[in-house]
């Protein structure tokens, strides 16, 4: 990696949220979801900012990703993680 991209990805959890705010800009088309916490902000930057100077995954890179997630998507989440509909006592 070039040392100028190194540096520039090592300043970032330094970074407040409107200075990351402003490299968001200048590394993507659409500005990021409005609750996105700096924790995921970060590595999604650094990730995007190595993925232009180096590019992106493969296309058959992606299409394994995509079959490997398939299942997962298919998948209905756990009666353990779903909201009750009634408190114990309560109608």
């Amino acid at each position: 990696m070039n040392a100028d991209l190194s540096r520039k990805i090592a300043t970032l959890p330094d970074l407040n949220k409107t200075q990351l705010l402003k490299v968001w800009a200048e590394n993507f088309a659409q500005g990021p979801p409005p609750k996105l916490r700096k924790e995921i902000m970060v590595p999604a930057l650094a990730y995007r900012m190595q993925e232009r100077e180096f590019g992106g995954l493969s296309h058959t890179a992606r299409r394994r990703l995509k079959e490997i997630a398939q299942p997962v998507r298919k998948e209905k989440p756990s009666n353990a993680l779903t909201a009750p509909t009634e408190v114990a006592g309560k109608p």
